[in-house]
């Protein structure tokens, strides 16, 4: 500081410096009060996230728990099949994960009991049953339609109606039907994807059609038994276009003599033509 200076610039000079100071001094601790406060904020959430992390293992170990009591309780309620002459060993609960079936009524109802070696005999091919077994106990379907020919989709197909299942009846069921033209392109000749009934008078591929079964070709039409409309659709191959020639769409059996639109049929599954008659 220069004292020879005025006395009033030298109070003036040390006072900017105080103030530089003190300004700086706030800076400093404005910068420390924001890092402190980034790394309270990084704590917190590394407490959460590791609190979250340790209430899910809680809960994972809880469900492993809860999901062996279950085996455990099951246990107690085994039961034997021999179905077709193979015999499966299961739970109760897992025969009765879906409701209105036929296992629902062979072991609610009281009108069956095991037979010879505690096991009840049903006569239906084991061949498709480990699937079945597969979709009760787990939900889940591990057959692709598909995968299989057209023989063994109509035959599990078939074991899904005897079983009742309903739910994995509109899973496997695919509301479409496929051509596979020689060159090995598969292409949707009837069907939307959506399991539903519609269409009628336009094109096959806009139409709607609900669990379809057999078909049969004949003098240039495609005929479908549309089981789930119980419906009889067919479809003009040179046009695409989809019309209805037998069912009013109500499920029964009646209206001999009538027209075949106004008959009532039961979820047709197959349909065959000859000459100029249609055999439902």
């Amino acid at each position: 500081m220069d004292w020879d200076m005025p006395w009033e610039k030298q109070v003036r000079t040390v006072y900017d410096s105080l103030k530089s100071s003190a300004e700086n001094l706030c800076n400093i601790c404005a910068t420390m009060v924001t890092k402190l406060k980034e790394d309270q904020l990084h704590f917190q959430q590394t407490m959460e996230r590791e609190r979250m992390q340790l209430t899910e293992a809680e809960q994972a170990f809880q469900a492993k728990i809860d999901k062996a009591a279950t085996y455990v309780a099951n246990a107690k309620h085994i039961v034997k099949l021999n179905v077709g002459g193979t015999e499966f060993t299961t739970t109760k609960a897992t025969l009765l994960s879906e409701p209105d079936t036929f296992f629902d009524a062979l072991l609610r109802s009281g009108t069956w009991t095991p037979d010879h070696g505690d096991s009840y005999f049903v006569d239906r091919s084991p061949t498709f049953f480990p699937h079945i077994l597969e979709y009760l106990r787990d939900g889940r379907l591990y057959l692709v339609p598909e995968k299989l020919s057209n023989e063994d989709n109509q035959r599990f197909l078939a074991e899904i109606e005897f079983y009742q299942i309903q739910s994995l009846q509109s899973t496997y069921s695919s509301p479409h039907v496929y051509s596979k033209p020689i060159r090995g392109r598969l292409s949707t000749v009837v069907g939307t994807g959506q399991g539903a009934y519609s269409g009628d008078g336009g094109q096959a591929t806009a139409a709607a059609v609900q669990y379809p079964h057999g078909v049969c070709f004949h003098e240039g039409r495609l005929f479908i038994a549309d089981s789930g409309n119980h419906r009889i659709r067919s479809v003009h191959l040179l046009s695409g276009t989809i019309v209805t020639v037998a069912g009013s769409g109500q499920k029964g059996c009646d209206g001999d003599g009538g027209l075949a639109t106004a008959a009532k049929l039961n979820c047709p599954t197959r349909v065959t033509a000859d000459q100029n008659k249609l055999y439902i």
